[in-house]
């Protein structure tokens, strides 16, 4: 009886052992066949993704292309009286092919690494594009200044009011040295009547060649521009130049009232200073108009004229001031500080 019962025991044992081990094996299969699913499922998305680089690569070249087409049409553009009609169409194209890549992309989800090399060719792309746009702004700015030059210098009257009012809208942008030369030898050489407008425009750039016109004018008397000449020296604190000045001012004393005023809107230290270095150099009639110009400040100037006071206040403890107040400059000294 023991014998069967422990041979019952052993073979319901074998039993069980043998279904927990079938179990277990199919459970590893099942996973094994999940896994290799999955493996395939995401071996197929690798796949995809490097299918959608290449295509994304190709509409690249595409529109790199069609751009270089747009970069061909800007250069062989030379028509400059005509330069804001193609500088418009110019724009409307390079804008479309723009916003060509903005859609495409924007409709286009690639991988995160397909992305980053999108943003990166979209941002050389526009990189490039202001590069040629300001390359070609530039040449076709320069190529309108020359060409309204030689208008000048050939005198043809019927464009001498365009070009005057061109090149006094690019002022700000300054002039380069072949342009300063040309215009130079309108304001000295010509004795032309539009020297008052070419010089004005070339004061806005700081270059040798508008500081030896400067010296010129000053050495000719060319009175329609002497004013901006000391502006241009004093706005830029020129002092090598002084000797001239005062030499110039010397001649025609009359215009230091003037003058002054012209000086100070630029720099009042300018002016003190070459006071200061060259008050043994005026004559009696030069002094006698600046005292006259700086009384007529002091007796002028408001209670809430800070600026005229400041400068009186400046003239009274420069060197000059202090040289002249027992005679001519004495009355500085009694200025009274205003109520601001």
């Amino acid at each position: 009886m023991i014998k069967r019962k422990l041979v019952l025991f052993f073979i319901t044992l074998i039993a069980l052992t043998s279904i927990a081990f079938s179990n277990g094996e199919i459970d590893i299969k099942k996973q094994f066949n999940q896994y290799d699913t999955k493996f395939i499922e995401l071996n197929n998305q690798i796949q995809e993704l490097k299918d959608s680089n290449i295509e994304l690569k190709n509409q690249l070249k595409e529109k790199e292309s069609q751009f270089h087409l747009y970069e061909i049409l800007l250069e062989k553009y030379e028509n400059g009286h005509s330069s804001l009609i193609a500088e418009f169409s110019i724009f409307i194209a390079v804008l479309s092919l723009i916003f060509g890549f903005v859609g495409y992309f924007t409709a286009f989800k690639p991988a995160q690494e397909s992305k980053k090399e999108v943003d990166r060719l979209l941002e050389k792309l526009q990189s490039n594009i202001d590069d040629l746009f300001s390359d070609y702004l530039k040449k076709n700015r320069d190529k309108l200044i020359n060409n309204y030059l030689q208008i000048l210098l050939d005198k043809k009257d019927s464009e001498i009011s365009n070009a005057i009012h061109y090149l006094d809208s690019v002022k700000h942008e300054g002039f380069n040295s072949e342009q300063l030369f040309k215009m130079r030898k309108i304001v000295l050489e010509d004795d032309y009547k539009y020297t008052h407008q070419i010089f004005t425009n070339m004061i806005f750039t700081k270059d040798e060649i508008v500081e030896n016109t400067c010296t010129e004018i000053l050495k000719n008397g060319i009175e329609s521009v002497t004013a901006y000449t000391l502006i241009y020296f004093a706005e830029h604190e020129i002092h090598k130049h002084d000797n001239l000045v005062i030499e110039y001012l010397n001649k025609v004393p009359e215009k230091w009232g003037s003058k002054i005023a012209s000086i100070r809107s630029a720099s009042e230290d300018y002016l003190i200073k070459l006071w200061d270095d060259y008050f043994d150099k005026l004559n009696t009639e030069s002094m006698s108009n600046i005292k006259s110009t700086l009384q007529f400040y002091k007796s002028d100037y408001k209670k809430s004229d800070k600026s005229t006071f400041e400068f009186l206040e400046k003239v009274k403890l420069s060197k000059f001031g202090q040289e002249k107040k027992s005679d001519e400059l004495k009355f500085l000294f009694l200025v009274e500080k205003p109520l601001f």
